[in-house]
């Protein structure tokens, strides 16, 4: 399966996951905004090597033949810091995570955050335009980067984990950043040709 192919076909398992998460108050308006999410979760899937789509494909079909939800447990996950009471009420519903996956799910985390942190020292107006960065800046309904990634890599198999982590720290010791791939597949996304044209056009916007 070629590479374009495959990453649509992730994206459509994760689009059809999406439909079926349930939130307290209602259907979410980002659920009905399938331009965004498949932007948005395309923009992180190009910037994978191939190895690494192949394994995370696994691990959907796996979940669609067991019946789990991998992107509904993501956001149980992230309720745990936002809503920590629904969160507890609801928790025993998780899979356990394997030492070694949380581990390598925490050096992911940390190695992308710190990539963020970076990015949007270099490009605040595109870096800063969405969430808060840091886990301690949570609150009910507003979730940061750090905590919506490590809760969706603890989603992720072993094999996954394992195949991320070589990349992204592969890419560090060649001077590249994971980070910043996926967010100039995602400005490219809404037209623009680089993350610096993006912010450009931004500033210019603000008059500045």
């Amino acid at each position: 399966m070629d590479r374009e192919k495959l990453i649509n076909e992730i994206a459509d398992m994760e689009w059809d996951m999406f439909q079926r998460v349930h939130n307290n108050g209602g259907r979410a308006s980002c659920q009905n905004d399938p331009e965004t999410f498949y932007g948005m979760r395309c923009g992180q899937f190009l910037a994978w090597e191939t190895p690494v789509l192949e394994s995370y494909a696994r691990d959907l079909k796996s979940a669609q033949e067991s019946g789990r939800n991998l992107l509904a447990e993501k956001y149980l996950r992230m309720m745990e810091s936002t809503f920590p009471r629904e969160y507890e009420l609801q928790k025993d519903r998780l899979p356990e995570v394997s030492e070694r996956a949380a581990r390598l799910a925490e050096e992911i985390c940390m190695e992308m955050i710190a990539q963020t942190a970076a990015l949007r020292e270099r490009f605040p107006l595109v870096g800063g335009a969405g969430r808060p960065l840091y886990s301690s800046e949570d609150r009910p309904g507003d979730t940061s980067v750090e905590t919506y990634q490590r809760c969706e890599l603890l989603t992720y198999s072993e094999p996954t984990l394992e195949k991320l982590h070589a990349q992204i720290f592969e890419m560090k010791a060649r001077g590249e950043s994971l980070a910043a791939a996926v967010l100039e597949n995602s400005v490219c996304h809404y037209g623009y040709e680089n993350i610096r044209q993006a912010e450009d056009y931004l500033r210019a916007k603000q008059g500045g």
